[in-house]
């Protein structure tokens, strides 16, 4: 366990992380789109956040696009955060843009049909110990890419992680898909009241142990109490297929 003297040191790092490298930016922009799941059909709400350099700001005019068709304009609360209510007829990976004031950033919507598996998948990217899907990147590749044709991925991160997940996902090749903020069982609960199918959890320990009461089944490479353990990317991708 860390000396409590570190902790401060930490937060403050993360905090700073936060304000300068917010999901779907860019150094310098003000406005910011988070990624987001649905099903096919369902209302979904995509959220955006206008900032003026470190704080948030608000009432802020917002242009939604998706490849160049305007979805929606709004206005952006006191605190900064706006939502458009939209749908989507058509499964997979849509890339949403945000224009506000000259600045443009984009997110991306994962959109499923009902009974499409989903394989949930943490990223770990401020950490004391090299996060598991990076011991061996060829073969977390290989083994995403193969699963990629019966799941949709989803990537959780820390809410301080989010663009260093992309970028991390981005280097290394990996399937491009949504990078959720990751609260723990808030997070899966979420997920599985949007009625979306979640069909496997592979993470940490911790992860996987907070996935216990909506994943079906739950993996990890370390020793863990509450799902399976596997060894190897090549292993867990013959449980799963």
């Amino acid at each position: 366990m860390p000396h409590s003297g570190t902790l401060p040191i930490r937060w403050l790092f993360a905090a700073a992380l936060f304000c300068l490298a917010m999901p779907g930016s860019v150094a310098g922009a003000d406005v910011f789109v988070f990624d987001t799941i649905t099903v096919q059909n369902h209302p979904v709400f995509i959220k955006v956040l206008t900032k003026d350099r470190l704080f948030p700001a608000g009432g802020q005019r917002v242009r939604i696009e998706k490849k160049g068709v305007v979805l929606g304009r709004i206005l952006t609360g006191g605190d900064g955060y706006g939502f458009l209510k939209t749908e989507f007829a058509s499964p997979g990976i849509h890339e949403i843009a945000a224009q506000s004031d000259g600045e443009r950033a984009t997110g991306t919507v994962l959109v499923v049909t009902p009974d499409r598996p989903l394989i949930l998948l943490e990223i770990k990217v401020v950490s004391l110990r090299r996060s598991f899907i990076d011991t061996d990147t060829e073969g977390a590749r290989d083994a995403l890419e193969s699963l990629t044709e019966t799941y949709g991925l989803v990537y959780l991160a820390g809410r301080f992680e989010i663009d260093g997940a992309r970028q991390f996902i981005r280097s290394n090749r990996y399937p491009a898909s949504v990078v959720i903020p990751y609260r723990g069982r808030e997070t899966f609960r979420w997920m599985s009241d949007k009625g979306l199918r979640l069909s496997a959890a592979v993470g940490s320990p911790e992860f996987s142990d907070a996935a216990k009461a909506t994943a079906e089944r739950r993996f990890s490479f370390s020793r863990t109490a509450s799902g399976e353990t596997v060894k190897s990317w090549k292993e867990l991708l013959s449980r799963l297929q």
